[in-house]
């Protein structure tokens, strides 16, 4: 007669479940991540902010020595890699904006994206518009016809 011993049987059957749970060589890889530890993996496309650099989040604390809109956008503007369209490019609303000062309660504020950080400090009266192809940023007095 034939003798089972059920123990070995219940520690083969449990390190067999183990080692295929666990294992990352077993578990079938994704095209889309990489596997860059036993337990994590990273996503191999980039993020939706590194390909539209104003869906990037930002918070901003403006140090005291911002006093003006148009300093507070050159701060915020430093670190995202956009530059403001230079001056003399702008129409005489943009620049009267430019030298408003900043509202208390602008000076803290986020996160949120950089677009929408932009459009805060310049207001519902004006369109924050982009150019990608040299990084640029501009703004235009909103028509009565513009939503």
């Amino acid at each position: 007669m034939l003798k089972i011993n059920y123990q070995n049987i219940r520690i083969f059957i449990t390190s067999l479940i183990l080692l295929i749970n666990f294992s990352p060589s077993l578990v079938a890889a994704d095209s889309n991540h990489t596997q860059i530890g036993r337990y994590l993996t990273q996503y191999n496309k980039p993020l939706p902010e590194q390909k539209n650099l104003l869906l990037q989040t930002v918070q901003v604390h403006f140090p005291s020595d911002i006093k003006t809109i148009g300093q507070a956008i050159e701060y915020l503007l430093k670190p995202s890699g956009y530059t403001l369209v230079p001056m003399d490019k702008a129409s005489p609303e943009v620049k009267k904006m430019f030298t408003f000062s900043l509202p208390i309660v602008d000076r803290n504020f986020g996160p949120m994206t950089l677009q929408d950080a932009l459009k805060t400090l310049v207001g519902d009266s004006f369109i924050v518009k982009t150019d990608r192809l040299n990084r640029q940023i501009s703004f235009h007095l909103r028509n009565s016809d513009d939503n």
